[in-house]
Parts: C-alpha cells; structure tokens; sequence
C-alpha cells in the first residue's frame, strides 16, 4: 500500500514540475513580449517626434524664403527694328530672353524659352554678303588714312588691312544672320508663321 502510494505521488510531481515549467516559460516570453511592445511604443514615439521637428523646419523654411514666382515672358516685339535688334544681339527675336546661336553661326532649331520653331530660317550666303559691304564702308577711311598719312610700307599696310577686314568679317557674321532671320521671321517669309503685330489704340476725339 505505501509502495501504491509512492507510486502516484511520483507522477503527480512529474506533472507539477512540467506545469511549473511551463509557467515559468509563459512567464518569460510575455515579459519579452511586453518589452518589445514598451520599445516599438518608445521608437514609434521617437520617430514621431522627429517628424514633428522636421515639418517644424520646413514651415520655417517656407515662410523665410517664399517661393519666387517664374518670370513672364517677355512679350513679342512691336516693330521689324526691334525685332532684328533682337536677332543682332543674338536673341530669340520672338521672346528676346533665349540664346539664338548656341554656335558661331548655326542658329538653334527652338528657342527654350519661347519654344519659337526657328527651322524654317533660310539666310544662306545674304549675311556674307551684308558683313562684306559693312565691312568695306567701315575700312575705306581707315585705308585711306593708312596710305595717305603713315609712313608703312604697302606690304606693311596690306598685311594691316587684310587683318582688320577679316576681323571685321568674322565679328559681323552672326549679328547679319541674326537680324536677317529676325527679318523673315517678322515678315512670314520661307514657311514662317507672320507674328501677331501689336494693335494700336484708337486715338479719342476728345
């Protein structure tokens, strides 16, 4: 009978140890689990601090540089003259902002600030033709000081006034073909699209 006894109470505490056991198991992982909770609640709570922060700065930022508003387009030129002192300068003569030549003398296909489709420019050899006359006026009183007044020889001379024409030439080339596409741009000549000219206001009898 004690041998029966000894028995049962040895799987009784068999059990007990496992139940035990297992609470302390429980025990520890709800305390990992609740630690994690507490630090996910502390980051998420950090994070939203620095969010707030950082919304705080960009509201300072904002309202200490206000965003600058894009410039207007300049509007189109009223007249042929400005219109080719435009293209002379090497500007878009239709916005007057925008680069004409992004090389020496090949005008650019459309202006970037006006988007003015400048394809259809035919100048061809006229702004030669225009830089050499302008060329030659300007050098006929300075050949004729050169060789009246000065005491250089003729090759000396010579080699002075081919040097000055031909930086003449090269420095007149692109303003001549700038105002020359100016020109055909202003007048709807070679598939350009004539531009709105600008209405005059009507004079008031009083």
């Amino acid at each position: 009978m004690v041998r029966g006894l000894a028995g049962s109470a040895g799987p009784r505490s068999q059990l007990d140890h496992l139940a035990n056991a297992e609470n302390a198991v429980g025990a520890e992982m709800a305390a990992t689990n609740l630690a994690k909770m507490r630090q996910g609640k502390l980051m998420a709570g950090f994070e939203t601090l620095l969010d707030r922060i950082d919304d705080n700065e960009r509201r300072e930022d904002g309202a200490a540089t206000p965003i600058a508003e894009k410039p207007a387009c300049p509007a189109l030129p009223k007249t042929a003259f400005q219109a080719a002192v435009r293209g002379l300068r090497g500007h878009c003569p239709s916005c007057g902002e925008g680069r004409m030549f992004p090389s020496l003398l090949k005008p650019i296909a459309q202006c970037q600030i006006c988007g003015q489709d400048w394809t259809h420019q035919q100048a061809d050899d006229f702004p030669a033709y225009v830089a050499i006359i302008l060329t030659g006026h300007i050098m006929a009183p300075v050949i004729i000081y050169m060789v009246g007044e000065t005491d250089f020889s003729m090759e000396i001379n010579l080699a002075i006034i081919i040097f000055l024409a031909l930086i003449l030439i090269g420095a007149l080339l692109q303003p001549a073909k700038g105002a020359i596409i100016a020109l055909q741009w202003w007048m709807g000549l070679h598939g350009f699209e004539k531009p709105v000219r600008p209405v005059e206001p009507l004079a008031s009898d009083d």
